[in-house]
């Protein structure tokens, strides 16, 4: 299955005419996707930003998540996903010797009879669709963190794809890789602020009360981002920022109707 076809089931972009359809369609199917809206706030320590004092921040984190468990799936409609997952692979890579290549590049992870849950950040799926109401949020930022006192002024935030990572764990390791935007400015040194733009990466552990069948989980996120070195003053690197946050997540589940036409 392509990921475009996957993003076409998961959030049912369906056009009028595409309705119209649908509702002539003698058979659909349900497609039941758990939606997370996260939320998070904690502290920040911009480490080695200022050579002489410690540079810590608020900062303010937020995630839609969509999730699909196949192995909650009706057999029928589970069997015409995968049937359809394996016919989407070209005629020339079906071979054994490819296997292990489109397992890598494919966003599902499948086997003869199996298919991995999956979960995305609208964020990401936003991306590669055409969907008004969703590809905003790709560029509205994922971490926003600001401080404000005598000595200084700071602003910082993150625009990528989303966190990666499975909301219904217990216990998940995180990765985020995204571009990040600091705004600083020592005032007792620097005479207006200073601006850079990096990539970075994130990574890091979360715990959660409660993940999977109530609909609100509580979690703490402990990690650090890792960003291509700053030079703010002349004789000091800044690279790091250590992240601490207390999460919040409410979900719930809509089942999406799909055209069983899409899965001939």
């Amino acid at each position: 299955m392509s990921l475009l076809l996957f993003i076409g089931l998961v959030w049912g972009q369906n056009n009028g005419s595409d309705n119209n359809q649908l509702n002539n369609d003698k058979k659909s199917y349900d497609l039941p996707v758990r939606i997370d809206l996260m939320f998070g706030a904690g502290q920040l320590h911009y480490i080695d930003l200022n050579p002489e004092n410690s540079v810590f921040a608020y900062a303010f984190q937020n995630d839609i998540y969509g999730s699909v468990f196949f192995d909650e799936l009706d057999k029928e409609f589970f069997e015409k996903i995968l049937k359809k997952i394996h016919k989407s692979i070209p005629k020339k890579y079906r071979h054994k010797k490819y296997k292990r290549l489109i397992q890598f590049l494919s966003p599902i992870t499948f086997t003869d009879s199996t298919i991995e849950n999956i979960s995305k950040s609208v964020r990401d799926i936003a991306s590669y669709t055409d969907e008004k109401y969703s590809n905003w949020y790709t560029w509205f930022p994922s971490t926003i963190s600001y401080s404000k006192n005598s000595d200084y002024e700071l602003l910082m935030f993150n625009i990528g794809p989303g966190i990666i990572l499975v909301p219904d764990n217990w216990i998940d390791f995180i990765v985020d890789v995204s571009i990040t935007t600091i705004m600083y400015n020592d005032k007792m040194v620097f005479e207006k602020p200073k601006w850079a733009i990096r990539p970075s990466a994130f990574f890091g552990y979360e715990f959660r009360i409660f993940p999977k069948k109530w609909p609100i989980a509580l979690g703490v996120q402990y990690g650090k981002r890792y960003l291509w070195p700053i030079s703010f003053y002349n004789d000091k690197k800044f690279s790091q920022i250590k992240q601490k946050m207390i999460t919040l997540s409410f979900n719930f589940k809509r089942d999406f109707p799909i055209r069983s036409d899409l899965l001939d």
